[in-house]
């Protein structure tokens, strides 16, 4: 559900990293390491989608994410979902619905974030056909819980079942506004001192 003076940025996926942070700073007209969540707008196919969304900035602070469903997509089109290859041109929305279950098995879990990430020359089409079927995946694992809680499905719930189903399920799509640092490499080995 979102509220109507709630701010939106559309996501301009030929962006990249912090080129794409500064593009949602300006359009929210907001700091995002003071106020990482938004709604985001993306219009794909010439649909227009909105939907939660977060941004890993980098900050002068840590931020810790928990439940975090990765989804990477490199520019020929291969994706990993939560470290599961699927191929060019596959769609992902089982391996985003099975991640979605596997990370939704801890009963303590309310809410996950589905953090997507691609490189600088991954095709924006690519990326908005796979932020497309990633929430297709959501809203797919939203209506299971609908219809075990409700009978029906989320879009024929009203505002106190949508709460309530929040309650039980909720999500953010993140993303990454910098690059990950590349691990150390491997200590050497020891020798033995004799």
């Amino acid at each position: 559900m979102i509220s109507e003076n709630e701010k939106i940025a559309k996501i301009k996926f030929n962006k990249y990293n912090s080129d794409l942070v500064d593009d949602i700073e300006s359009q929210l007209k907001i700091d995002l390491c003071d106020r990482s969540n938004f709604i985001a707008l993306s219009n794909t196919n010439g649909l227009n989608i909105k939907f939660p969304a977060f941004v890993l900035k980098e900050c002068d602070y840590f931020t810790s994410v928990h439940g975090v469903v990765t989804i990477q997509i490199n520019s020929n089109n291969e994706t990993l979902v939560d470290n599961e290859f699927v191929s060019s041109g596959s769609n992902i929305e089982n391996e985003v619905l099975e991640a979605t279950r596997g990370w939704m098995q801890n009963e303590y879990r309310k809410r996950l974030v589905y953090l997507i990430s691609w490189d600088s020359l991954t095709k924006p089409t690519q990326i908005e056909n796979k932020l497309k079927e990633t929430l297709f995946a959501v809203k797919s694992y939203s209506d299971s819980i609908a219809i075990s809680k409700f009978e029906k499905k989320v879009a024929e719930l009203n505002l106190s079942e949508i709460k309530t189903l929040k309650d039980k399920f909720d999500f953010k799509v993140g993303f990454r506004g910098y690059k990950m640092p590349t691990p150390p490499p491997p200590p050497p080995e020891s020798k033995d001192i004799e």
